[in-house]
């Protein structure tokens, strides 16, 4: 933005079938995929992005991940996370990438006050 403060978004990216319903001209999609991207999605700290191992088990994925947080980046990983989410038997293995430019203080700030790891969401 002009006055120098960014917009924070946080991603959930996880891979399967999903029911796509069109509606209107807009797609929306249901079922367990859907849900554990969602939830998965609210894990993430602001300007943070989670990818699930399930994403991550292509080489095409993996290659990405890499390149993405390679040492040319603006993004850093973060360290795996297991993540017990509601409505998810067992838990959901998840990595993540940060954008590096927004400093780990104001990162802190801006997460919730619920322990993820150990929550449900």
């Amino acid at each position: 933005l002009d006055n120098g403060k960014y917009v924070e978004i946080r991603v959930g990216i996880h891979s399967g079938q999903s029911m796509v319903v069109p509606l209107n001209g807009v797609n929306d999609y249901f079922g367990q995929t859907a849900n554990i991207a969602a939830r998965v999605q609210s894990a993430a700290k602001a300007s943070e992005c989670f990818v699930t191992e399930t994403v991550l088990e292509t080489q095409d994925a993996r290659d990405t991940y890499d390149e993405i947080t390679g040492p040319a980046s603006s993004f850093e990983s973060t360290p795996l996370t297991e993540l017990m989410l509601k409505g998810v038997d067992g838990k959901v293995h998840a990595r993540g990438f940060r954008w590096v430019l927004r400093s780990r203080r104001e990162s802190e700030l801006s997460r919730s006050s619920t322990s993820f790891g150990s929550n449900y969401m």
